[in-house]
């Protein structure tokens, strides 16, 4: 039944209960905000699906991801700490030093990155609730990323060396 006073009770063979729903709105509303933590973390190879080189015993004792220039793919799953309304649940991710933006990709609980370009930075992944209340503290991922020899800066040096070689 619901009383004139916006207050609920449900009759139960141990008694009525009175529910105010504006005190449990005022609760919901001061709950700390959602957290999102990383379930898996994974490098893989195009084309060798089969061989996964998972990095997250890595990322927990706050190392770097290292990638080498051959694989520069990510494979990012996690996992919200509120199960309220999961279907209402959004996630966002950015590239800090590359991305000024946040990029929105819905309800999906796994990113893939492919073909990261070469460089340090950090990978942010953030999350909102079915409230739209957004996580405090973004899942921070350092990474490094290889670049292949030929772009490194001693490679042109030795080209140079022999091409002045070659007209000397």
């Amino acid at each position: 039944m619901k009383m004139q006073d916006g207050r609920l009770c449900f009759g139960s063979v141990a008694g009525v209960t009175i529910i105010d729903p504006t005190l449990w709105k005022l609760a919901a509303d001061r709950q700390v905000s959602p957290g999102i933590f990383l379930t898996e973390l994974y490098s893989e190879e195009e084309g060798a699906s089969s061989e996964r080189k998972g990095h997250l015993g890595l990322l927990q004792q706050n190392q770097r991801i290292v990638l080498p220039a051959t694989n520069r793919n990510l494979k990012l799953v996690f996992g919200f700490s509120n199960y309220a309304s999961p279907e209402k649940s959004t996630f966002a991710y950015q590239i800090e030093g590359m991305d000024k933006e946040w990029h929105f990709i819905g309800a999906q609980r796994q990113l893939s990155l492919n073909s990261l370009p070469a460089g340090r930075y950090n990978i942010l992944i953030r999350g909102s609730d079915g409230r739209g209340k957004w996580t405090e503290n973004p899942i921070v991922i350092p990474v490094q990323v290889g670049e292949f020899f030929y772009k490194r800066w001693w490679f042109f040096v030795l080209c140079a060396f022999r091409f002045w070689r070659f007209l000397g």
